[in-house]
């Protein structure tokens, strides 16, 4: 069968660095231990990878951007009842519920980190930007700061726990696409076909000019926050 991209390096490299990080998070953050420091520079690290992924979603390579592979209610129920009819349709990239789940997690993880920017363990760290709210706001915020890691965790769960479904019961090889970038291509028919033609080499240069961009302003924000007590 034939091999095609559906994960450009930039999406492969994204994915693992925020796997690292969010583990490190998590771990960093439910320790018995005082590793708060750390903890607020891999938020910052963090951020800086959200950053680049949501303007990537609007400006990167067509597979990436959201409106390629977000689709409307309708679109998605209709998934699901053919999911359960046995008569679901084929996708390269992300099927609408796996694109739901991107949403959702890049989503509640962009306000897990953002919570922890105004959050504080009221005795030696404070957020970055603590006094930039105010003190209601910084309490909300900080409760769903804390309760946030373990829904997270369960959509994680849920997203592990598909993934091996597409390995095991689909034989759809997602983990290595994951690290070479390629999916086998059988002899289905893919809905989202189209997106995945090989691109021409101008609109490659151009990709890649963008993300260049892009990665800067990530750069620029990250050695700003860098500058900020804690």
């Amino acid at each position: 069968m034939k091999e095609i991209e559906v994960w450009d390096r930039y999406i492969r490299v994204n994915h693992w660095l925020m796997v690292l990080l969010f583990s490190g998070l998590i771990l960093t953050g439910k320790a018995e231990e005082d590793y708060m420091q750390w903890h607020f520079y891999m938020g910052y690290l963090l951020s800086a990878l959200l950053i680049t992924r949501i303007l990537y979603g609007f400006w990167g390579a067509k597979g990436a951007r959201f409106v390629a592979f977000i689709k409307g209610p309708l679109a998605l129920f209709g998934y699901i009842k053919q999911v359960f009819t046995g008569s679901s349709q084929h996708y390269l990239g992300h099927n609408p519920l796996g694109a739901i789940m991107v949403l959702v997690l890049l989503s509640l993880i962009l306000l897990q980190v953002s919570s922890g920017f105004v959050s504080s363990d009221d005795v030696f760290w404070y957020g970055p930007m603590y006094e930039w709210v105010g003190d209601d706001l910084q309490e909300l915020l900080a409760e769903w700061h804390r309760k946030l890691p373990d829904i997270l965790l369960g959509l994680v769960a849920c997203h592990i726990l598909a993934v091996l479904l597409h390995e095991v019961a689909l034989k759809e090889r997602l983990v290595k696409a994951m690290f070479n970038g390629k999916k086998k291509q059988s002899n289905h028919s893919y809905q989202d076909q189209v997106l995945f033609n090989q691109e021409q080499s101008v609109g490659l240069k151009s990709v890649r000019s963008r993300l260049i961009v892009m990665l800067s302003l990530s750069l620029m924000w990250l050695y700003w926050l860098w500058q900020l007590p804690i």
